[in-house]
């Protein structure tokens, strides 16, 4: 066979690579990987670069998890927003023992894709030692009623991890007990938008923690300025926590973490500065940003 692979070779024969990509699909779909396997790779030899992909897959099916990735990474040159290659990148350094690269990898997927951030979470969570260790002990300090110190606990892990439904909505249980209400809000949001199966009872909790916002509104009689209804900005939050706070955020992060576009500025402003009432009630929540952010600079 290779002598007359030579010979065609030679004389410039090129095979029917639509039949024979056929024969490679149904050699794929029927369970026979090693037959579509060279399949795929004669069509690779004659220029076919859309057949790497699922050889790729067929190599991993294999668990021939370094040649798989090769092909994959191959694909990747092409294709860089390729989320699912992506995905079986990590896939196969995970099994090959490179924890760090899966990782990384892992979270870049989870990145580029929204439809699946949830099965991308679970394959952190299993590469992930110290995200696996931040939320025991987190699980370890509510379970003692330590609610603050498990609500950092657990923010610190979605940093790692900032998708996983199951913890977003204890750091929104811990983070509610801590009065830290906005922060609350804001996990159990962005849990429900996670849970679109609605396999948690997230919206539950949703909906009860805004009915306890709601009467902690400002009165419509203090209705705010227009020029501070604007939507939050990054600029705008650290103005504001710099007036009512005395402090600034540091990071990206933080600013994500701690307000969303569920609050405007004006509201903030309005509950925070004008309502002594406001302040009692969320001394917690206050004391926690005074601590969190690094005093303003001059």
């Amino acid at each position: 066979m290779s002598l007359l692979f030579a010979l065609h070779s030679k004389i410039g024969w090129v095979p029917d690579t639509r039949a024979l990509r056929i024969k490679a699909d149904a050699a794929q779909a029927s369970g026979n990987l090693r037959h579509a396997v060279r399949r795929y790779r004669k069509l690779v030899q004659h220029g076919d670069r859309s057949s790497r992909f699922p050889l790729g897959i067929c190599l991993q099916q294999l668990r021939a998890y370094r040649q798989a990735m090769i092909e994959f990474e191959t694909v990747l040159i092409d294709h860089p927003s390729h989320v699912d290659c992506i995905e079986r990148i990590a896939f196969c350094a995970e099994k090959l023992g490179d924890r760090d690269k899966a990782t990384a990898l892992y979270r870049e997927a989870s990145a580029r894709s929204a439809d699946h951030r949830r099965r991308l979470s679970s394959a952190l969570t299993r590469v992930d030692h110290d995200y696996r260790k931040l939320v025991a002990d987190a699980d370890r300090l509510r379970d003692d009623g330590h609610f603050e110190a498990a609500a950092e606990r657990y923010s610190f892990a979605l940093r790692r991890n900032p998708y996983d439904i199951d913890i977003l909505i204890q750091y929104g249980h811990t983070a509610k007990e801590s009065h830290w209400l906005f922060e609350a809000l804001n996990a159990y949001r962005m849990a429900a938008e996670l849970d679109v199966d609605r396999t948690t009872d997230v919206a539950l909790h949703l909906a009860d923690l805004e009915r306890r916002l709601v009467g902690r509104r400002t009165a419509k009689s203090e209705a705010m300025p227009p020029e501070l209804a604007a939507p939050l900005s990054r600029e705008r939050i650290a103005a504001i926590m710099k007036l009512t706070l005395g402090a600034k955020p540091q990071t990206d992060f933080a600013l994500r973490q701690h307000f969303s576009g569920s609050l405007n500025a004006g509201e903030l402003l309005l509950n925070v500065v004008r309502s002594p009432d406001f302040r009692d009630r969320n001394a917690g929540l206050i004391s926690h940003y005074k601590k969190r952010f690094a005093p303003a600079e001059d």
